[in-house]
């Protein structure tokens, strides 16, 4: 390819149109983030990839989270940066699934199958609506496994909450809330 038939734009990615955000269980849903840039910097652009589609999935139960990165083309320029790495920053280390779709869903599974809130978590409310039953529940991020939701789940706060950075959780004083489907537990 010469300089001159060299196109930018076809080498460039809205960031928000590339990473596709799924939650997997009785009803997938896919959607988009409304922000990026807390990842992908304040232009919210990618450059150096063709067809670039990022996918970010979790499961509804254990929130699990799963990482692909595709694309047809990747131009080798140093000023090009791994997306795939950008992203896993943001997600729990040792934590997530790479590439590898049978084997996240072979390990939610098996976390589902045993899945139930430890003592940590208190039902503080329960609600219906449109003939479906909720409970809400409360836990301290001192709890580990509150701590480990929480770590799976906090790339929503910058993907959606303008101007949202990680919280300290080290101060005791952090509590979460889960909302839960009581039929479906997700």
């Amino acid at each position: 390819m010469s300089a001159r038939d060299f196109k930018p734009e076809t080498w460039t990615s809205t960031a928000n149109e590339a990473l596709k955000i799924s939650i997997v269980g009785e009803n997938a849903i896919q959607f988009p983030p409304l922000f990026t840039y807390p990842i992908y910097g304040e232009s919210e652009k990618i450059y150096g990839y063709k067809d670039l589609v990022i996918h970010l999935a979790f499961d509804s139960i254990a929130f699990k989270p799963y990482v692909n990165v595709k694309y047809s083309a990747k131009l080798e320029d140093n000023d090009v940066i791994n997306v795939e790495e950008k992203l896993l920053s943001f997600l729990p280390k040792n934590d997530v699934i790479v590439k590898d779709e049978a084997k996240w869903v072979d390990s939610f599974m098996e976390e589902q199958k045993n899945h139930s809130l430890p003592d940590g978590f208190k039902t503080i409310s329960e609600y219906s609506l449109g003939g479906e039953e909720f409970v809400v529940y409360k836990a301290n991020l001192i709890d580990n496994y509150a701590r480990r939701m929480h770590h799976r789940v906090q790339i929503f706060s910058l993907l959606f909450i303008e101007a949202a950075n990680y919280i300290d959780e080290d101060d005791s004083n952090w509590d979460i809330f889960w909302l839960l489907n009581k039929k479906t537990n997700s």
